[in-house]
Formats: C-alpha cells, structure tokens, sequence
C-alpha cells in the first residue's frame, strides 16, 4: 500500500492542499503558519517568489512520497500480537465502527460498519476487548487489513 492510498481521503479531504512533517510522518495542512519550514517537500533552501523570500514545495518530493510504500507504526507489543494472531491462523483484522477491534481467519465482508464472516464460509472471529482498547490505534474505522502485509510495512518502535 502507497501512501497516496493510505491517506487518499484524508489528502481528498483538505482539497489536495496538504504537507507532512519532518519530524513525525503525520499529515497537516499546507497553509499553516511555519508549515514550510516543518515540512518533508519543502528544501532547506528558500526561493524567490514575486521578488520576496519564500519556500518553494518539490513537486518531485510530493510525487516520490505518495508512491513510497506505506509504513505502518506500532509498538513492539502490537507487532508480537499480530505475529501471534498470524501464527494462529487469524489473517485479516479490522475495526468497526464502534471502535471493536476484531480478527478474522477468513476474509469477511463489510454489513453496514460492521465486519462479518462471509456468508459461504465459517469463521470464528475473535474480539479484541478489552485488551486492545489501547492498541491499535493505526487501524482506521471501517477498514480490513491483511494481518501479514501489515507485518511487512510496519515500523516497530519501542514505547507505549
């Protein structure tokens, strides 16, 4: 996964006017005062523009970072935890709408915010409550994941 699909609503939500910060990773508004100078496209180097000093995006540095791949962060309890699910058998993971993280071993299917085993096939899903109440926080709301290419793109970082 890209990072243009990753954050494809959220860069569509700010009208394509978006920046990443150098420090974090995290996406924030363009327009914002000292943006430039926190933010991964813009170079050390200021440019002139309209005869006053300004800090020029690069385009090329925009396009590069929306086709890098993805980096998923997680702590080094939630990469143990998805290897183990994985090694068990749980293949996908998702949560729902009321914030429910939940795995799968069969690929389920999306019922109105809520993710369900598929109608031809039988599944046990195993609800992660509430010990993952404080995990997992990169999972987005009404989104599936595969367990094994999170566990290719993640970032572990040792912490909370």
């Amino acid at each position: 996964m890209t990072n243009f699909e990753f954050y494809a609503d959220e860069i569509k939500s700010r009208g394509f006017s978006f920046a990443v910060d150098k420090s974090n990773g995290e996406l924030f508004c363009c327009k914002e005062e000292g943006s430039c100078s926190k933010c991964e496209f813009c170079p050390d180097k200021k440019g002139l523009i309209d005869k006053r000093a300004k800090f020029v995006c690069s385009k090329i540095n925009i396009v590069r970072w929306l086709y890098q791949k993805h980096k998923i962060k997680m702590n080094a309890l939630e990469y143990g935890l998805l290897e183990y699910m994985l090694s068990e058998g749980y293949e996908w993971v998702s949560r729902d709408d009321d914030f429910t993280i939940t795995f799968f071993t069969l690929k389920p299917i999306d019922k109105d915010g809520t993710w369900h085993s598929p109608d031809k096939g039988f599944d046990e899903p195993l609800n992660c409550v509430p010990l993952c109440e404080k995990l997992f926080e990169f999972l987005r709301e009404d989104e599936l994941f595969n367990i094994e290419e999170l566990l290719k793109t993640a970032e572990v970082f040792n912490g909370d």
